[in-house]
């Protein structure tokens, strides 16, 4: 795979959480409507790298560990998060 820039990460991984949004179950809302802010943070944050698509999901599985931490989230939607960000990878 080749590498890929933060905005050229960032758009392939909104697009595709932008279709999960339009095709989840209700209660699959939440989660992806929670994913999708985080994106555009690591974006931000490593907005000048040129990196593979796993180093992008390392960086980004990170920073949702470390913002379900400090968010408390319970143990079911941590769960549906982690699974959901794994499909978008």
């Amino acid at each position: 795979m080749s590498n890929l820039t933060a905005n050229a990460w960032a758009s392939k991984t909104l697009e595709k959480l932008r279709v999960m949004e339009r095709e989840c179950v209700d209660t699959d809302l939440f989660c992806v409507g929670y994913l999708i802010p985080l994106v555009e943070l690591v974006e931000l944050e490593y907005s000048s790298e040129v990196e593979s698509p796993d180093q992008w999901y390392q960086w980004y599985s990170s920073y949702l560990e470390h913002c379900l931490e400090l968010d408390n989230i319970d143990d079911d939607d941590t769960t549906r998060l982690r699974i959901i960000a794994q499909d978008c990878h």
